[in-house]
């Protein structure tokens, strides 16, 4: 498994290249306006189309060790980055739950905006059924405050 986390690690770093050149918004009102409305209005698209890469390349967690999903993360979140996908969570979500979670994107399609950052906090606003409700700040402080 160890030579299969390297490659999928190498390919991950990869897809850094497939991130699009930044839009240079314009100082103009109206260009900047349809310049957003444009990244707005992009359709969703697949990880696959995006970055190369695919939910299925990505094994479960039960079959990595604890140091696999820190790479793994690691170099997933360093990928994002060039793309401007910021994963908000906090520390203390244990790894196998955050690499689970960030594993978890790759099912479904990205509302990419080219231009714009997007972060993804993985927050509902619902929290008691939510993954991450026993390492959430807000939820831990609102069941304090009696509000959940």
């Amino acid at each position: 498994m160890e030579e299969y986390v390297n490659q999928l690690i190498e390919d991950i770093k990869e897809a850094v290249l497939l991130a699009p050149e930044q839009v240079v918004f314009s100082s103009n009102d109206e260009e900047f306006m349809t310049q957003i409305a444009v990244a707005e209005n992009t359709p969703p698209i697949s990880s696959e189309k995006l970055m190369g890469l695919m939910y299925l390349q990505f094994p479960p967690s039960e079959r990595l060790t604890i140091e696999q999903m820190i790479a793994l993360n690691n170099a997933i979140e360093k990928t994002f980055v060039a793309f401007k996908i910021f994963i908000e969570l906090p520390d203390t979500v244990p790894v196998s739950l955050r690499y689970e979670m960030i594993r978890g994107l790759f099912k479904e399609k990205f509302h990419f905006k080219n231009g714009l950052n997007c972060h993804l906090d993985f927050c509902s606003g619902d929290c008691p059924p939510c993954a991450i409700a026993d390492y959430c700040i807000i939820n831990l402080e609102n069941k304090k405050k009696g509000l959940i």
